[in-house]
């Protein structure tokens, strides 16, 4: 099959009109409609209010109990990105700061896509919060230990 040579513009308006039509799943025309049910909550409307504004004006039936786990499941959704994103401005403001202090690894570090992932070794030797997150994952002191489970052989007690 040979494509004409005006290809890119007529494939590009075809996806945009596939992209405009309604989404399949209650969840997808939750999701593009979120901005709009984000406003209308923060501004103090009930959810049955937009319960019933989803039912006249988009044809979307979703139970309260339903609506309510939707909200829920968005509102985490935007947290985790936030928190990425945190992390990620995060990490680059680090490696500025010791990019200008002069140091050898974070210099070497090029665009935002070449970064390590926030996990990688590499990036935890000169991340301080990596070194602080990996602490915290260590195993924590537990009383057992020090007394031995209550088995005192080999152990000066006094």
């Amino acid at each position: 099959m040979k494509l004409p040579d005006n290809w890119i513009p007529e494939t590009r308006t075809r996806l945009a009109r596939r992209r405009a039509r309604k989404p399949d799943t209650k969840a997808g025309q939750l999701w593009a409609l979120w901005p709009e049910i984000k406003a209308a909550l923060a501004e103090g409307q009930s959810i049955r209010t937009v319960l019933g504004w989803l039912e006249e004006d988009a044809g979307i039936v979703v139970s309260p109990g339903s609506f309510t786990s939707y909200i829920s499941r968005n509102r985490r959704r935007e947290a985790a990105e936030r928190i990425e994103e945190a992390a990620r401005s995060f990490a680059r403001a680090h490696r500025v700061k010791a990019a200008s202090v002069g140091a050898p690894a974070a210099a070497s570090a090029g665009s935002e896509d070449e970064q390590p992932p926030l996990n990688s070794p590499a990036l935890s030797e000169s991340d301080p919060m990596a070194r602080t997150m990996a602490a915290l994952r260590k195993r924590r002191f537990d009383i057992r230990e020090a007394h031995r489970n209550g088995d005192p052989t080999d152990v000066k007690l006094i």
